[in-house]
């Protein structure tokens, strides 16, 4: 898992230097600079937008018992996406660390994860829907584009992939699963086998819990709409405006290729070449693309230290309490 990180990461990096060389440095950093650090900030604050819904919905699907509060969700989903654009980890290593902060408020980890597991379920099945919204309107303007039903296609196999790992968490595959950990795990990964104690009776209780469940999908996809207006405010800062449902498309898109380009981490060079290709579909030079990707990296690294310094510190609070106790 380590190397296919690693030559992710270094293949990113290449693609986004040889696109950034191509296009020219002067001309992006020329683009970038007319929307200024102002300018990031503001788009660092609409991310923030959807953290909270994506919170919200996290809140509403966890178990009641030990659940903290909304706040405490927030910083979670908060370092959930810090960790997804600065740090170079393996698949679900955001979604741990998102239960770490849970479980450092007082959540029990069986709980945390549950909940974790079925919040990564919701995100899933509603970028799906998000996609699909962002074709429809792709079709709509330009029906002659080639892509539209192989792209459908996918959409369809990632949704009956999705609804078999919903059905898999129904129908026992979290037992077996727990009852391997309980079995083969001993000793420094025990934290492991705590966290996935119960956790297949918990999930199956918070699936029957129906109308949460869909609520939090709602909410979910209302995040994903949201998330576009970040790329919105870019466009407009580096000159080059587009319609709200371009922007729509536009963003499904990139958030689609780097859901399946998820060995990369960071999604660098697939974000970058994403919005070139894309681009293309609405007019967007290469030059404005990658500005574009600029500028959200950029913003995406504004918004991420506060959160990782945030977790750091109460990190830190835990181990400083842990040791007085301890004397």
């Amino acid at each position: 898992m380590r190397k296919s990180v690693l030559l992710g990461l270094m293949a990113g990096i290449s693609l986004t230097i040889a696109l950034l060389a191509y296009s020219g440095f002067g001309k992006i950093g020329t683009a970038i600079a007319a929307a200024g650090w102002m300018g990031v900030t503001w788009m660092a604050l609409a991310h923030m937008l959807p953290i909270i819904f994506y919170a919200f919905a996290w809140r509403l699907v966890s178990p009641a018992a030990s659940a903290p509060g909304l706040v405490v969700f927030f910083r979670a989903r908060w370092v959930r996406d810090a960790i997804g654009e600065m740090w170079f980890t393996p698949p679900l290593g955001s979604e741990l660390a998102g239960m770490r902060v849970l479980t450092l408020a007082g959540m029990a980890p069986p709980q945390a994860a549950a909940a974790t597991l079925v919040d990564l379920t919701e995100a899933l099945s509603s970028q799906i829907a998000y996609t699909l919204a962002g074709l429809l309107l792709i079709a709509h303007g330009l029906p002659q584009a080639p892509f539209i039903i192989p792209a459908l296609i996918g959409l369809l196999a990632a949704a009956a992939a999705i609804a078999g790992f919903a059905y898999a968490q129904n129908a026992g595959g979290l037992l077996w699963i727990e009852r391997a950990v309980s079995k083969w795990t001993s000793g420094w990964l025990e934290p492991v086998r705590l966290s996935m104690n119960g956790i297949h009776g918990l999930t199956r209780r918070i699936y029957r819990r129906k109308w949460r469940i869909f609520l939090a999908f709602g909410i979910h996809l209302l995040a994903w709409f949201c998330s576009a207006l970040a790329a919105w405010i870019g466009l407009r800062l580096i000159g080059h405006p587009l319609a709200w449902h371009q922007v729509i498309a536009l963003e499904a898109i990139i958030a689609a290729l780097r859901s399946i380009a998820f060995m990369v981490p960071a999604g660098l060079g697939v974000q970058e070449a994403g919005y070139i290709l894309a681009g293309q579909l609405f007019g967007l030079d290469a030059t404005s693309a990658l500005a574009l990707s600029m500028l959200q990296r950029a913003s995406g690294w504004l918004r991420a230290f506060p959160a990782l310094l945030l977790w750091q510190v109460h990190e830190g609070k835990h181990w400083w309490r842990l040791a007085r106790e301890g004397d």
